[in-house]
Formats: C-alpha cells, structure tokens, sequence
C-alpha cells in the first residue's frame, strides 16, 4: 500500500506533460497606444500662441467585430472656439458623410423629442438647428469667439445623434450625485495672503504662460486676456479628466457613443467620425481599442483659437505695471495694517468682551469687503475653462 501511495503523487519525468506556449495573442491587444493628449498650446506663425484639439484615427483589424467600421476619427472639440474652427470642422465631416459608407455622429443633449428615429435602426438624428445655452453664447461674445451650438449646423445627410437625451441625463444625475470637487489648496492659501486679488489669476490659471496673460491684462484687453484663461483651463481641465475615472452620467454617455459607431458599422458604414468633448477623448480612445478592437493609427490637430502673444502698446504695459505694482504694495501695507489691529485690540484685555469682539468682527468684516470679495469676483471672472 505504501508503495502505490508513493507511486500515485510522483510522476516519472517521461509521463510528465509540458505545457506548449500559447501563440494566440488576446484579440484586442493594440501594439500601438493612443495619445494622452488631446488639448494642447503650441506656438504658431506672426507671433501667435495656437489651441488646438486632436483628431485621433483608428482602424480595424482582421479580427474586429462584424460591427466594426473600417476607420474611426475621433474629433475631441471644445465648446467656444473661433468660427473659423467650427466652419473648418463642418466642411471636413461633410465630405466625409458625402460617400454612401460615410457617417457622422456628434454628442449633443437635447430632450428626446427633438431628435427622430431614422431607418438605420439605433441611431437618431436632428432636424432643425438647435441653438446654445444664452450663457454659453454670452461667454463666447466676451471672448470674440461662437458657442458650438450656435455655429455648427447638425441637419445634414448621415449625421447621427450620439448621445443621451436630457431626460436621461437628469435622471441619472439624480440617481448617481455627482462627485464635488476637493477644494484648490492654492486658493485656500492665497485668500490669507496679502492682496489675494492678484493672486487669483496665477492661482486660478494652470499651466505656464501667465506671462501672456498679464501682458494682456496690462496692456487693458480684457477679451485676449478671457480667451487666454479659457484655453490655459481647456489644457489643464482636459489633461485632468481624460484618463480619470468616469462619473456614472459620462460613463453612460460614453457607452452611448459606442452604441452609435457599432449601429453606424451594422448599417454598412465604413468610414466613421465621432464629433466629441475633449474630456470624453481618453475614455473613448480606449473604448475603441478594447470594445472595438480597433488600433490606433495617427493623430492630426484642428486649430480651435489663435491667441496673439506678440507686445502691446508699452505704454499702456508699463502704466498697468506700475498700478498693479502700487495696488499691490497698497494690499500688502492694509494686510499688515489690518493684522496689527486685530493683535493689538486681543492683547488690550477680554475685560469687556463685547466690545474687544465687536471691534475684531468689524476690522476683519472690512478687510473681506475690501479684499477677499475682490479676490472671489476676480476668480469667477477667470474660471472660464472648459467644461460640460
């Protein structure tokens, strides 16, 4: 008995079966990744700073679903942007929705009774103009740029709805919160230093340049100065949430999209584009390679704005200098002027404490009146990046 135990746990080495190496490779694995960026500021001719948005192409493989369309752009588009942009973009998508194998799909929220069921089954489409939120279109006005919506006419042969509809998108938004985001420690730190309303712009505007944008601010353009601050928050804002983990309400949108390319491959179409925000760009590239089994081929760039960086007037730099640097040196002095107070009102004694806290109530309640609600309105007027 002792020696059949033995003999059933060990194995001669001539019995012993290797396993052979799999040559089968999985089949969505792409040997060429998709870019990270899909924002970015570069420098352009006559002394101009270019924002420009990516578009991302992408292929089948041999081994893609039935469903899959032969090639993908993805166009990741900001919402403001010059007309130029758009009327580009617009004659582009066009021809390639000429061909019967073109399609063009686009994301736009609108309520489900704007958009009509059309014969290929799953997809939608729009057939009056729609036109942007008033706030959008008065924001773009302020930047001597359009709103998407206003410039961009969706009313047009195999153009395609991809997105969900504003019902849905509430209902899910009420279902799944939306996560708020952490405080900024930079902001929190500059509201206690002295003359926070300069601080604001640096601290608000990520990313370098913001020599450009005090160029601008000095020189008194206000509308450069705008365009700059949008396409600073467009780089940073983008960077940020392309490859972040996704709310329940982009996730969702984002499959949505998906839906829409695999519906538009069904029906025949071989050639694809995929008009999309910018911060849906990370999520979609990677859902065209895994879902799809699509790989990634080349990246070209659109020009979204051109922002002039060459020198204004010096005159009128040299005098913003000059009464930015004495509004700072006045900020400081009442900041330390201020502090003196409050220390000096504490250490005369809690013997009557009403009047020693009324006293320190009112010389801070003034210093915020005369600095922080500055510094609150100064970072409204710069938090004008891009968004949803």
């Amino acid at each position: 008995m002792h020696i059949v135990a033995f003999a059933s746990f060990v194995r001669l080495p001539s019995t012993q079966r290797r396993p052979r190496p799999s040559t089968r490779q999985p089949p969505f694995l792409s040997t060429r990744r998709a870019p990270r960026t899909f924002v970015r500021l570069c420098p352009g001719p006559n002394n101009t700073t270019l924002l420009q948005t990516s578009i991302t192409t992408f292929s089948s493989r041999p081994r893609s679903p039935a469903d899959t369309p032969r090639t993908l752009d993805l166009h990741a588009v900001i919402h403001i942007a010059d007309p130029t942009y758009y009327s580009n973009l617009q004659h582009e998508l066009s021809n390639t929705s000429a061909p019967l194998d073109g399609a063009v799909l686009y994301e736009l929220i609108l309520p489900s009774s704007f958009s009509y069921p059309t014969q290929v089954h799953g997809l939608r489409e729009v057939r009056a103009p729609v036109r942007a939120p008033l706030d959008d279109t008065r924001r773009a006005h302020r930047m001597r740029a359009v709103a998407q919506a206003d410039a961009f006419n969706p009313c047009i042969p195999r153009w395609y709805l991809a997105d969900l509809s504003s019902e849905k998108v509430k209902s899910l938004t009420k279902q799944h919160s939306p996560r708020q985001p952490a405080p900024d420690p930079l902001r929190l730190i500059a509201a206690f230093l002295p003359c926070p309303e300069l601080f604001a712009g640096a601290v608000a505007v990520p990313s370098r340049g913001a020599g450009l944008l005090v160029r601008a601010l000095a020189a008194g353009d206000v509308a450069t100065a705008r365009r700059i601050a949008f396409a600073r928050k467009a780089v940073a804002s983008t960077a940020s949430r392309a490859f972040a983990s996704a709310d329940a309400v982009t996730a969702a949108r984002d499959a949505a999209a998906m839906s829409a390319v695999k519906a538009a491959g069904k029906a025949g179409a071989r050639h694809v584009a995929l008009i999309y925000g910018a911060w849906h760009a990370g999520h979609l590239c990677r859902r065209s390679e895994n879902e799809l089994g699509m790989d990634f081929v080349r990246t070209r760039w659109r020009t979204a704005m051109v922002l002039p960086t060459k020198k204004g007037n010096t005159t009128a730099l040299v005098v913003g200098c000059v009464v930015a640097a004495a509004y700072f040196c006045y900020a400081g002095l009442d900041w330390v002027l201020t502090i003196e107070s409050v220390v000096r009102t504490l250490e005369e004694g809690f013997d009557v404490d009403v009047d020693v806290t009324v006293r320190v109530l009112n010389m801070i309640g003034w210093y915020t009146v005369r600095h922080l609600l500055p510094y609150v309105g100064f970072q409204r007027w710069f938090d004008v990046g891009e968004g949803e």
